[in-house]
């Protein structure tokens, strides 16, 4: 069974075929454009599939790029959305419609994958830190301001003229130096505080666009994989197709 992955964050949208299991990813799409551009790239991606899986973090605001693959394929999408119980894992929100779905696949599909507990770090728009025990129940999480976010508020906002972010652990003798050194303590301090709170050390797993500068600046080892939300995106899916 041949079937389209459509993860729509914030600021990309990003596109995957499922093959008999495996996962390929195809050409992602920019969000720079918020007119028709983007419904037109997703909707060209889906000649050839009859099935296609959705997660988006705004359903309302999607509305057009959804619309367009029933009217232009006839296919009607399975959007999936954040559940308050299911048999993968438990969210800690009590209004569970809050919580992105993309942070929720991603926890899900690396419980999947780990036999203990786990802390999911995605590095997008914004940097999410999520932990969720060995028995599949969601702990609760913290937010961060994303990389690309930050650097848009020095350059536009303050009027700095930086480079783009690097990691660093001393303390700086420039304003490049001084921003490079508060990204990588924060987040690093972050994570650790988050794996402090388990009672039995956890699994790192992260992904997202910035990703690898997080692997890059934790001191402990972790598991770096990109396609994280879109496997939790089968995941669920396969989930919903046999209930």
């Amino acid at each position: 069974m041949s079937r389209l992955l459509i993860d729509i964050g914030n600021t990309r949208i990003k596109l995957a075929c499922q093959d008999d299991g495996d996962i390929r990813s195809l050409p992602s799409t920019e969000r720079s454009d918020w007119g028709h551009e983007p419904a037109m790239r997703v909707s060209a991606a889906c000649e050839g599939f009859r099935e296609v899986l959705v997660a988006t973090v705004s359903r309302q605001r999607d509305e057009e790029i959804i619309h367009s693959l029933e009217t232009n394929w006839g296919i009607e999408p399975a959007i999936i959305d954040t559940c308050r119980q299911s048999s993968l894992i438990d969210c800690a929100y009590e209004r569970e419609y809050e919580l992105g779905v993309d942070r929720w696949l991603a926890m899900i599909a690396a419980h999947k994958h780990s036999e203990q507990p786990v802390c999911v770090v995605d590095a997008g728009t914004a940097i999410t830190i999520d932990a969720v025990s060995s028995g599949g129940r969601h702990l609760g999480g913290i937010i961060l301001p994303g990389l690309a976010f930050m650097m848009k508020y020095f350059r536009d906002d303050l009027g700095l003229s930086v480079r783009e972010i690097s990691p660093r652990f001393t303390l700086g003798a420039s304003t490049q130096q001084c921003i490079d050194a508060g990204f990588s303590m924060a987040i690093r301090a972050a994570v650790h505080t988050v794996m402090t709170m388990f009672q039995s050390p956890p699994c790192v797993w992260v992904t997202g666009g910035d990703g690898e500068y997080v692997r890059r600046i934790l001191p402990f080892e972790s598991r770096f994989e990109p396609l994280l939300v879109l496997q939790g995106l089968v995941l669920v899916g396969d989930e919903s197709a046999t209930s």
